[in-house]
């Protein structure tokens, strides 16, 4: 669906919202909880500046959702993270305790307007991700703010938008999950959270993978505990910046948490880290001594 350009930014939601006003939200911290699946569909403009604005628009049968959104200030800056909460009746759930976690989506992101080109002629700033949250605590791993922890999977990436941690991150370790290449950076948030960000070597809009074994590598390597509880898992588009409206679609999204003893790396399908495996190396000479 294309959209004029819109000099104003109350003519831009408001414009948007009479088109199709029983499906579509505007607002700052608009939601919609799903009769059919409980998945929560959201809004979530935190760092909205006045420079922009973002509607998400939900299908009639909650499998698909929509975001237009234009931000022209503060390139480097999130503006917003319109995004579906997934529901599953086996969270929290403590990490020691996560035997598969598999996520499945189809997305896509682009100019509104075909005429525009691509993402860079408008200097799109824009992540894909799956936003995860965790802490000791079961209660405060149910929060976005509370938790110690957070963990995210970054399956696409445009513009000048980098993971917390990009600029101190020197060598990042790398993983591979059934082919994929993950890259992980660590820093921290403004809220003072833990972040871990596992960063896709290319974008990947078509994800089906049980993503555990980014889990077990962070519990294997002592960076987060294995008692810690996963409370909450977003799917999502943190937006940064563009300079005309960019569209952001997602499809066939659903997840499946399966509980049961925590997987070794190598079962999981994560390849160690060179370290890990010159210690299995090691240990098996001074085995043969």
């Amino acid at each position: 669906m294309a959209f004029l350009k819109f000099s104003s930014l109350v003519f831009f939601a408001s414009a948007l919202c009479a088109a199709a006003p029983d499906r579509m939200y505007c607002g700052q911290y608009e939601t919609l909880t799903s009769a059919v699946s409980q998945n929560v569909f959201s809004t979530n403009e935190w760092g909205a500046d006045g420079s922009g604005a973002s509607c998400v628009t939900v299908n009639n049968d909650d499998t698909q959702f929509n975001v237009t959104w234009q931000w022209k200030k503060n390139q480097d800056a999130v503006h917003a993270f319109p995004n579906v909460e997934m529901y599953s009746s086996q969270l929290p759930v403590q990490l020691k305790n996560l035997s598969s976690l598999n996520f499945e989506v189809e997305w896509s992101m682009a100019p509104s307007e075909s005429s525009e080109g691509d993402l860079a002629a408008i200097t799109a700033s824009a992540d894909v991700v799956l936003d995860m949250f965790l802490d000791p605590n079961e209660s405060k791993s149910q929060s976005t703010t509370l938790p110690q922890f957070e963990v995210m999977v970054w399956m696409g990436q445009y513009g000048f938008a980098n993971p917390i941690g990009h600029n101190t991150t020197k060598s990042p370790a790398t993983t591979k999950v059934n082919g994929n290449t993950f890259s992980l950076y660590q820093g921290s948030n403004g809220v003072g959270q833990t972040v871990f960000t596992w960063l896709a070597a290319d974008n990947i809009t078509t994800f089906n993978e049980d993503i555990s074994p980014l889990f077990v590598y962070l519990t294997k390597h002592s960076l987060i505990p294995s008692t810690a509880y996963l409370g909450v898992v977003s799917f999502g588009t943190e937006t940064f910046h563009a300079t005309s409206n960019v569209t952001f679609s997602a499809s066939n999204f659903q997840m499946k948490v399966v509980q049961g003893a925590q997987q070794s790396l190598a079962i999981a399908g994560a390849a160690p880290s060179l370290s890990l495996a010159l210690f299995v190396a090691l240990a098996g000479v001074m085995a043969l001594l």
